[in-house]
């Protein structure tokens, strides 16, 4: 019967160290990672650049030909109605202003989406490292992996043995989920800015033109979508992990558990990191909603700059 006790915690042990190494990876893994986002941030950068400031490059040619078209489209499309009195001479002006701006956008246009995107990485990451210690997101399911392979099995039975393991595979599952859920949601952030900052350039022209503004909307609440939700995912990842350890408290050394007697504080546990689970993955739908909220902002833009055009006819 010892003997059986002995194979029995070895299967656990083993169980469990096989679980961990399978799927929760490795640091050089994790940090090859982050090192990945880093990269391609770095790389998209440059393409953009490059297909704004090389005169050599076709599809540089082709954004900067529409630049063009557009302006002139737009250009004559008011004056002609101002000079058919269709138009007061405020809304020719507050056309220019949009003009004036629209060209800005597009001469800083690599610099400004950074800077935009920049704001969520640094008040997300901020908010992480506060709860965390890290700014990197795949250190907080590292941090986790740690902690439950601290976790020891008291002295037990073989039938309570075997319940020990289901609540350590149940764990281990949960690990698994959280950390695929952990880099898909960074990836998925880190893509859709990418994403967003390439199609940007063939969406930024259709300011120029008052009928295509709509369509230019929508590209910029898809990029208010990702803006979101790189921020939501850090913050709902700081908010999982301070749950965690809440919970399980610092496991920096190995402790004991005892399945019979903390089982069914294990599987509430388990429920709860479940729900954390369920909630990370509405963060989609909580960027959504609030990306949602800014549509129509080039009317509204429209209207600020027709305020501004008022103003100036008046003092003229």
């Amino acid at each position: 019967m010892i003997l059986l006790k002995i194979l029995l915690k070895k299967l656990v042990s083993s169980s469990v160290i096989l679980f961990a190494f399978s799927f929760s990876g490795n640091v050089f893994a994790e940090e090859e990672l982050s090192k990945a986002d880093e990269i391609l941030n770095g790389v998209i950068s440059d393409f953009v650049t490059d297909l704004i400031d090389n005169p050599d490059s076709p599809l540089s040619k082709y954004i900067l030909s529409m630049m063009i078209g557009f302006t002139f489209i737009g250009l004559a499309w008011h004056t002609i109605a101002w000079a058919l009195k269709k138009y007061e001479l405020e809304e020719l002006i507050a056309y220019v202003f949009i003009v004036i701006f629209t060209w800005g956008f597009y001469v800083n246009y690599n610099y400004a989406l950074s800077e935009i995107w920049s704001w969520a990485d640094a008040i997300g990451s901020g908010i992480q490292t506060e709860a965390v210690g890290e700014s990197d997101p795949i250190f907080a399911g590292a941090k986790m992996s740690e902690a439950l392979e601290n976790i020891r099995l008291k002295d037990i039975s073989i039938f309570s043995g075997l319940a020990a393991w289901w609540v350590f595979f149940q764990f281990q599952v949960v690990l698994v989920i959280l950390k695929i859920i952990i880099f898909v949601m960074n990836a998925w952030g880190v893509w859709g800015y990418a994403f967003s900052k390439i199609t940007g350039l063939l969406f930024l022209p259709l300011l120029l033109v008052p009928f295509t503004r709509k369509i230019f909307d929508k590209w910029f609440q898809i990029f208010l979508g990702f803006w979101f939700f790189h921020l939501f995912a850090k913050i709902a990842l700081s908010l999982y992990y301070l749950y965690f350890f809440a919970i399980f408290g610092v496991l920096d050394s190995p402790i004991e558990f005892n399945p019979v007697a903390d089982s069914l504080a294990a599987n509430r546990i388990i429920l709860h990191l479940f729900i954390g689970i369920f909630f990370m993955l509405a963060v989609g739908g909580m960027s959504a909603a609030m990306a949602s909220g800014f549509g129509g902002i080039t009317s509204k833009a429209s209207n600020a700059a027709m305020k501004v055009a008022t103003t100036v006819v008046k003092m003229i």
